[in-house]
């Protein structure tokens, strides 16, 4: 069963994402992993238990580093169960008295529960209100934000419901009134804003149907792009590459071959509605970036490799009047383009550069979303705007006689 579990959250961490987060059956080799150690009494001792214990911690750190938006929640939640696993075998060794049996790291363990339950809440709504802005300084804030607000948890809720006897205190005896009573009240609030549908009177409504609209407008955006077809993403395997629909040839018309990451699929979507007397092709894939040597820039799984080994083999041998590289660019990529470029150029291809986009900082459903009104939103939202005018001069002065073309940066 902890294998069939297990087996199944990997297996599926692609195709039902939010079932494999939330769902027990995708869960429970996480819980039997911890009953199997406490049912067996499984441990390793002297050497091999110090082994296992310095390898989990190693391992835990390491994965904090080294997992990222690229992965699935599924693989991070297997590989703690793994590590999570062999910590616990060595529980009785040297190493595990010495690192995990002192006194602070007791104090954490007594508090740990306390500390999950708080973090998130913390940290969703101060990157709200930080229109999710998140730098190391305010890591460190939010780190000791969450240890204050545990405490005040552990102290006040958690021990007077787990201790109760003769020498149980008054406030011990009001925590499970006082509870009670926060949450009828919380849930008599929160049922009458849904009744009421939240409360209507504080939105304009231009901005509530803007806000509403974005899951439709992001789908129309999927098809706009042909994702799954022409533009690629992890889940997606190379055959599923339309070749014959996104990298035909227009005898009638001029034809241009956009390559690029998620950008490019933009730019595609842009080009071709803004030019409809030129046929483009297209070949893009999430996070790949539009250069020869995708590997040194980290775009390493298996579609994208082998997407940019075609797209830079076969499909510039196309007859093609132009080749546009669109990708989201930053200063260690302007070495490998200004390589790409010379690889076009050396079998006889025109080459434009989409250059840096003007973006905003945080959500721009959200940003829009806090405003309590649409009149003069574009001065609001200026503040938000980031305008990489430094990155697209770097790319300028490595790139003299190529044209780039920046998106929405005032020169």
């Amino acid at each position: 069963m902890l294998l069939l579990s297990l087996g199944s959250a990997l297996f599926w961490r692609d195709i039902i994402p939010n079932a494999i987060f939330y769902l027990l059956p995708f869960r429970l080799h996480q819980l039997m992993a911890g009953a199997l150690i406490a049912i067996l009494s499984l441990r390793l001792d002297a050497g091999p238990g110090n082994i296992s214990s310095l390898l989990a911690s190693a391992g835990l750190v390491a994965i904090t580093v080294m997992l990222d938006d690229r992965y699935s929640p599924a693989v991070g939640a297997a590989a703690v169960t793994v590590l999570g696993f062999l910590l616990l075998l060595g529980r009785e060794t040297d190493f595990s008295r010495l690192f995990y049996g002192n006194k602070l790291m007791q104090w954490f363990g007594r508090r740990s529960y306390a500390i999950y339950l708080v973090h998130w809440p913390i940290i969703v709504l101060f990157k709200y209100h930080t229109n999710f802005q998140f730098d190391n300084g305010a890591r460190v804030l939010l780190f000791f934000v969450c240890i204050f607000a545990a405490v005040g948890l552990h102290e006040l809720v958690e021990k007077p419901f787990r201790k109760v006897g003769e020498d149980t205190t008054v406030p011990q005896l009001m925590a499970m009134r006082a509870t009670v009573s926060t949450l009828l009240l919380t849930m008599f609030v929160a049922a009458t804003i849904w009744k009421l549908h939240g409360l209507p009177s504080r939105v304009d409504t231009r901005i509530q149907h803007i806000v509403e609209t974005v899951d439709a407008e992001t789908a129309l955006r999927l098809r706009a792009i042909r994702f799954g077809k022409c533009n690629l993403h992890e889940i997606h395997r190379f055959a599923d590459y339309n070749a014959a629909e996104c990298a035909s040839l227009d005898a009638n018309r001029k034809n241009v071959l956009v390559i690029g990451d998620s950008m490019a699929a933009d730019t595609y979507m842009m080009l071709s509605q803004a030019y409809p007397n030129i046929h483009f092709a297209q070949a893009t894939a999430g996070a790949c970036t539009a250069v020869l040597k995708i590997s040194d820039i980290g775009g390493k799984y298996p579609t994208c490799e082998a997407l940019n080994a075609y797209r830079f083999s076969r499909l510039i041998e196309l007859d093609m009047d132009l080749i546009v590289l669109a990708s989201i660019w930053s200063e260690d990529r302007i070495q490998p383009l200004k390589e790409t470029i010379a690889y076009l150029r050396s079998r006889g291809k025109n080459v434009l550069v989409i250059g840096p986009r003007a973006h905003f900082r945080g959500s721009v459903p959200l940003l829009i979303s806090r405003q309590t009104s649409l009149d003069g939103l574009n001065i609001k939202l200026r503040d938000s705007v980031i305008q990489d005018t430094e990155l697209l001069s770097k790319m300028q002065t490595a790139l003299p006689d190529v044209e780039i073309v920046p998106i929405g940066i005032i020169q």
